[in-house]
């Protein structure tokens, strides 16, 4: 926006700030577009690196075959049909070893964010001392 200064009152009076011949509008703020992206929150980092040492471990404890299938499907991003020739199974089996793979780990996780909204569920005056 243009101004003309007609020399009534400063920029400063008016709490504007000029940048070469335009007024900027909102002194102090990011321009838009160019605002800063949000830093995470510490509990959001901590919560990704407990569920990866969950997700990890019931991996490693899967049966050799659904951890194969799994990790290659799930971690290493191979196809279907790439893994059944890696393995030489048939697709249908492939599925198999996949779901039961994928619902271990699933049920890993289920139990620990059971235990945990557990833990942190309120008392509703639950041993509450008088």
């Amino acid at each position: 926006m243009e101004f003309e200064d007609s020399g009534e009152h400063g920029d400063e009076e008016l709490g504007l700030r000029v940048v070469g011949r335009e007024v900027d509008p909102f002194p102090g703020h990011w321009a838009p577009g160019h605002e800063p992206r949000p830093w995470p929150e510490p509990e959001d980092h901590v919560l990704a690196e407990e569920i990866d040492r969950i997700v990890t471990a019931a991996l490693a404890e899967l049966p050799p075959r659904n951890r194969i299938v799994v990790t290659l499907r799930d971690v290493e991003g191979y196809g279907s049909d790439e893994v059944c020739a890696l393995l030489d199974i048939s697709p249908g089996n492939q599925r198999v070893l996949l779901h039961r793979g994928r619902a271990a780990i699933r049920g890993r996780l289920e139990r620990y964010f059971s235990s945990v909204s557990d833990n942190t569920a309120p008392t509703a005056g639950r041993n509450r001392r008088r």
